[in-house]
């Protein structure tokens, strides 16, 4: 900082001898536009302060909320993957091979056509370290897909039952149950390691980009869609028996499983593109899915016998 003063009025310096004279601005600060003098001789500046730029901030968009502002994104995103799902004949094309656990070759590639336009949006979210908005929109887009499901469900069961894996074992076997109160549902020392199982499944399936176990929760969710289905069209007030038809401990799970394979698949991500999330916002995930999890097995050990009371009455089954 310069030693030299200068006097605006007279053009003096201290030297001689101007008790008023003003310190020379150092190049970047604050500007003085004027001066006085208080009764004890001390010199008072008026400071103006540098302009201030006021800049809007663009609060970031999330893919599958916009997507699903217009027709275009819901046709690309739900509709139309579950409409190729059941008018292309798939079988012409593709060999009735079993993969695994019962698994078709067709039943695999109608989950990677369902599952992938959502993996798309979850991978820009997580991509940027957006783990929580990626969630909100996988939640979101299984919702809908629900919806359509159901639906198609619904109206061609004899079609959804050929493309959809473990469509109809996991309709006997809960139709078996809400009629007897025997089977995996009443069983828990079944389902539990059922459930563990799956997770596990899940956990590995989200280290590994995040598809194999979107693929594999497509395969789940569409299994429970077709037993929903079905118990509709077993009824004679489809309305009232939806909300109990999908069981609401189930829902748990559903929600439980995304936040953790969508967790696994940000750590993927943070290992191997340093995506910029942090350690708080992963242990949330983590944390939060596992408790999900926990909810839903107890609430399927309290609840699932009236759940199916519930049912044996509304549908004919």
């Amino acid at each position: 900082m310069t030693d030299s003063f200068t006097d605006k009025r007279e053009g003096k310096t201290p030297e001689e001898g101007d008790a008023g004279a003003r310190p020379a601005i150092p190049e970047g600060k604050a500007v003085y536009q004027s001066y006085d003098e208080k009764a004890s001789g001390e010199v008072v500046y008026d400071i103006e302060p540098p302009p201030v730029s006021v800049t809007l901030a663009r609060v970031p968009g999330s893919p599958m909320r916009l997507a699903f502002g217009d027709m275009a994104g819901f046709l690309f995103l739900v509709w139309l993957p579950i409409l190729l799902a059941f008018i292309v004949p798939w079988e012409h094309f593709i060999p009735r091979t079993s993969l695994f656990g019962g698994i078709s070759a067709v039943q695999l590639l109608i989950a990677f056509i369902i599952a992938f336009p959502p993996w798309i949006v979850l991978l820009l979210h997580l991509a940027r370290g957006r783990l929580w908005d990626g969630i909100m929109d996988m939640l979101l887009w299984v919702i809908w897909e629900c919806a359509v499901m159901i639906t198609f469900c619904y109206l061609y069961p004899a079609r959804a039952e050929q493309i959809l894996g473990h469509a109809t074992e996991y309709w006997t076997e809960m139709s078996r149950w809400i009629a007897t109160g025997q089977g995996v549902e009443s069983d828990p020392s079944q389902w539990v390691w059922i459930h563990l199982k799956n997770l596990v499944l899940l956990l590995v399936g989200g280290l590994v980009f995040g598809l194999p176990a979107l693929m594999m929760g497509v395969l789940q969710l569409n299994y429970m869609n077709f037993y929903v289905a079905k118990c509709l069209l077993a009824s004679e007030s489809p309305l009232h028996t939806l909300p109990i038809a999908w069981h609401f401990y189930s829902i748990m799970r559903v929600v439980g499983f995304i936040i953790l394979a969508s967790t696994m698949f940000q750590i993927c991500l943070r290992l191997v593109r340093r995506a910029p999330v942090t350690a708080l916002t992963l242990w949330s995930g983590v944390i939060i899915g596992l408790l999900f999890v926990v909810a839903d097995g107890l609430l399927k050990l309290w609840y699932a016998e009236r759940v199916r009371l519930m049912l044996r009455v509304l549908t004919d089954i």
